[in-house]
């Protein structure tokens, strides 16, 4: 590590996490969100508004791994259209019971009703992506 590598800590851990985060947002130009689930972390919504009211989401491209069964808000998709580039990326491994038996506790029917509502949703700065993970459960 260079002695301009920063190292951050997580918000719960580091009292200053907002404070040294809101310092790197003016040249910063790529955000990715990885889970457990991505959408059940609400706090990244209060950073994309501030992004968004302090004029940067412009320059910057935002990229999610989701398992599908969180719809965020359509606030979100709203904050989403300011962003340079959203991409989403879909963990979908199979379909129907498969699905359910390698991503348990997952409901397939919620996860499809999703994807569809997502495309509804979709605007022209966002791409989608199906990312399938290949085991013995699914060749």
């Amino acid at each position: 590590m260079g002695s301009s590598h920063i190292r951050h800590s997580w918000p719960e851990t580091n009292k200053d996490f907002w404070q040294q985060l809101e310092k790197l947002l003016p040249t910063l130009e790529y955000i990715d969100f990885t889970g457990g689930e991505p959408f059940m972390i609400k706090d990244q919504f209060e950073l994309l508004k501030f992004c968004v009211d302090k004029g940067y989401a412009k320059h910057i491209g935002v990229h999610y791994n989701t398992n599908g069964t969180q719809l965020p808000p359509q606030e979100i998709f709203d904050l989403w259209r300011y962003f340079k580039h959203v991409e989403i990326a879909f963990s979908i491994d199979d379909i129907g019971e498969a699905f359910e038996y390698q991503r348990h506790p997952a409901n397939w029917r919620e996860v499809s009703a999703n994807l569809i509502k997502f495309k509804e949703r979709k605007t022209s700065n966002m791409d989608f992506q199906i990312c399938s993970t290949v085991s013995m459960f699914n060749v």
